[in-house]
């Protein structure tokens, strides 16, 4: 006869089957760790895609904005010349202003981008050519160093009719501070076109 294995005996091991009643544990649930951990991990992923976007919107606006604005130097050099450098008459003028408040900067404002010639007495130098911010700071020395009395244009030539250069003459007198002697001369201004204005191209002086 088949002998019967008693239910449970005294002193066996109990069998764990999870919940009461040996029912095996449900599957598919998170721990409260893991659910955490989830979260943090989602929102972690947001913020590495929302916070670029945001910074790339941001970055937009300006950018565009850069873009539009125009370089200054380039309009510089597209702003056309002034109505009073057009004029060679005006030049003179404006020059003989500048000449009587004894304002080197805008004498040398009548210079062109090329080199003036200066052969001036008065500025300390042998006649040779001179850039701009040259023709600007020998005339600065020349009125510290001699006070001018008067500066007049009395002639001019080819004014009616120029083709490439126009002439000026002027008549000088100017008092030395140190030695406190007057001395007279004559200052023959040359203009030449650069592009439609006229510019300074050459400056002397002969007694």
């Amino acid at each position: 006869m088949p002998c019967r294995v008693s239910a449970r005996q005294p002193g066996d091991t109990p069998i764990r089957g999870g919940r009461s009643g040996g029912q095996p544990p449900r599957r598919g649930r998170y721990r409260p760790e893991q659910l955490m951990a989830s979260v943090r991990m989602t929102r972690l992923t947001a913020a590495l895609i929302v916070i670029p976007a945001l910074l790339l919107l941001a970055a937009t606006p300006a950018f565009s904005q850069e873009r539009s604005i125009p370089d200054k130097r380039k309009i510089e050099k597209r702003k056309p010349a002034a109505a009073s450098s057009q004029d060679p008459l005006k030049v003179f003028k404006g020059l003989e202003r500048a000449w009587q408040k004894k304002n080197a900067d805008d004498i040398a404002s009548y210079a062109g981008e090329g080199r003036v010639f200066l052969d001036v007495r008065g500025i300390g130098k042998k006649g040779g050519y001179y850039s701009r911010s040259q023709v600007k700071y020998l005339f600065k020395d020349m009125f510290r160093t001699d006070d001018q009395v008067k500066f007049e244009f009395i002639k001019f030539q080819n004014l009616e009719e120029p083709d490439r250069k126009v002439y000026g003459i002027a008549y000088r007198s100017c008092k030395n501070n140190r030695s406190g002697k007057v001395f007279q001369d004559k200052v023959y201004v040359t203009l030449g076109r650069e592009g439609p204005s006229w510019v300074v191209a050459e400056i002397k002086t002969t007694r």
